[in-house]
């Protein structure tokens, strides 16, 4: 049970500095798609929390960063198709 505490630790950790390093980045993308800074900067957050409810997948995946950009380009596309605001 260690053992998979601590990788979900170490997870989170990283999930953590994803969020520091690349959120302005991907706030930047989602804005192009979205068409506002303040819709694509809820986007993220909802992106990062979708992350940490599936940390498991997160953490697994090969490329963390297109798994958060995948993640967040499905959260744009279902508030846009849905044409609900974000």
């Amino acid at each position: 049970m260690k053992g998979k505490d601590a990788d979900k630790k170490a997870a989170l950790s990283l999930l953590d500095t994803y969020f520091r390093e690349e959120a302005p980045q991907m706030v930047r993308f989602a804005a192009r798609l979205l068409e506002s800074p303040g819709a694509a900067e809820v986007a993220v957050q909802d992106c990062f929390v979708h992350a940490l409810e599936h940390i498991e997948q997160f953490s697994s995946s090969p490329n963390r960063i297109g798994w958060l950009y995948e993640a967040l380009k499905h959260i744009i596309q279902h508030a846009i198709r849905d044409g609900r605001p974000i």
